[in-house]
């Protein structure tokens, strides 16, 4: 028994391995391994599956490769995955636009985007996987708890087409945000430098730091009443966490949010120990972050044509809305 055939069966010596396997064609010839696997399984980035390579789980033609180990025609590629158990999400993903090339979907809260962690089919890729019959390209993604609109592709070109729409700014982002806090202003924008920080206390946390990216929010209030507001937000730029972030500058706090709310350090540590726990509800009032991708705007890359994906407020944030009579 060859030593890549015992690997695969005995699942790297661990229980339940979920095993990707692939053959290099003629695209891929000559290509680095770390750049192979971004393009085709693209949930994680190319600097991701550098890590996932190093961890040695990975296999090319039964042994462990390094990074920028190129590739011939017919190498065999194996990935394994072990002892995944997956936490329940909410899977009613629903197709708002699909025109046989671009495809935009309402993402309900509490579903991950792309496979990390504890999640691995039980994500918005590995979901719309089983509805297309295919693996679609992502475009953009979301959070976690955020709840909206995520634009996929089915072909790289179409992906690399609406990527480069976004990249140059021709595409209009709206989101609605109920937020804790006195919005003082009917409109206001929020610009700075974002970037990761350290703090022993959070896992990532963004903040405005000078060695950070270019960053800007609109913000539009809607409604407010009873220490809450509705706002709409045209995010210009899409750094990570960027709305929250904004929002924190300005002495607000998105309902829901356990790392850039008013207490901070503190909840987000009462979260990690309880879970959304009724200690933890009362602070944060929701047990995601209600923040929802709300609009899009955009020129379809290959016909032109305007096109204007709305998904409505999810149940959650709107039924809250109401009961602090902001609708």
């Amino acid at each position: 028994m060859s030593d890549e055939t015992e690997y695969i069966k005995s699942g790297g010596g661990r229980k339940n391995p979920i095993i990707h396997e692939s053959i290099v064609d003629l695209d891929g010839i000559g290509e680095r391994i770390d750049h192979y696997l971004g393009r085709r399984f693209t949930y994680h980035s190319r600097t991701e599956w550098q890590s996932i390579i190093e961890q040695g789980v990975v296999r090319l033609n039964g042994i462990i490769p390094k990074s920028r180990q190129r590739l011939k025609k017919g190498d065999r590629v194996v990935y394994q995955i072990h002892d995944l158990i997956e936490p329940v999400v909410d899977k009613r993903v629903r197709i708002l636009y699909d025109d046989g090339d671009i495809i935009a979907c309402n993402k309900p809260a509490d579903l991950p985007v792309i496979p990390s962690g504890k999640y691995h089919h039980n994500t918005l890729y590995g979901i719309m996987c089983k509805k297309l019959k295919l693996s679609p390209r992502l475009v953009n993604r979301i959070d976690r708890e955020t709840s909206g609109i995520v634009l996929m592709a089915r072909t790289e070109q179409g992906a690399r087409l609406m990527q480069n729409i976004i990249a140059t700014g021709k595409i209009h982002k709206i989101y609605a945000v109920i937020v804790k806090g006195e919005v003082k202003r009917k409109s206001f924008i929020v610009r700075g430098n974002i970037g990761r920080v350290q703090d022993p206390q959070y896992r990532m946390m963004q903040a405005f730091t000078p060695e950070g990216k270019y960053s800007r929010t609109d913000f539009r209030l809607v409604a407010q009443k009873n220490g809450y507001a509705l706002l709409l937000c045209r995010i210009h730029t899409g750094r990570t966490h960027q709305i929250r972030v904004h929002l924190r500058e300005e002495g607000l706090s998105v309902v829901g949010d356990k790392v850039y709310g008013a207490k901070g350090a503190e909840i987000f540590q009462m979260f990690l120990k309880e879970g959304n726990s009724d200690n933890v509800l009362r602070e944060v009032d929701l047990p995601r972050q209600a923040l929802h991708a709300f609009k899009l705007c955009f020129i379809h890359p290959k016909t032109g044509e305007r096109l204007v994906i709305k998904a409505p407020l999810p149940k959650d944030m709107r039924e809250f809305a109401k009961a602090k009579g902001l609708l």
